[in-house]
């Protein structure tokens, strides 16, 4: 979730999160994001999924796509915002999502060669 998370803000912002998602994640993507460290970013989201449509119904792929793209101008302006607070946080995500798997890496049912680094070529 974290990893599509990224790379739909970094390709087009919240919205294309709320939209691409199908708002899937959203009921979730705070949760996630404070599990790994990122408080930043999760009072970040917390803030765009409030003032993105209250009530938006997330498991609802076409009615919530709707609700966002209809959002007033204002709402929208106020998310394009939150799109700027956003953007110094999203490299350090990975670092933070990287951190937290290997420090939970026995929860995770890989092999041990999967955590093994392997020299750049």
């Amino acid at each position: 979730m974290l990893w599509r998370f990224q790379a739909e803000i970094y390709n087009g912002g919240i919205w294309q999160f709320f939209t691409n998602s199908t708002g899937a994640y959203s009921p979730f993507i705070c949760d996630a994001l404070k599990t790994v460290g990122a408080d930043d970013m999760a009072a970040t989201m917390r803030e765009a999924i409030i003032n993105s449509g209250p009530g938006t119904p997330w498991h609802m792929a076409t009615t919530n796509s709707t609700l966002i793209l209809d959002a007033p101008i204002a709402v929208r302006e106020f998310v394009y915002k939150l799109n700027d607070q956003l953007s110094p946080h999203l490299d350090n995500l990975s670092l933070l999502l990287f951190s937290y798997m290997l420090k939970h890496r026995y929860e995770f049912r890989v092999s041990d060669d999967f955590w093994s680094e392997v020299p750049l070529q």
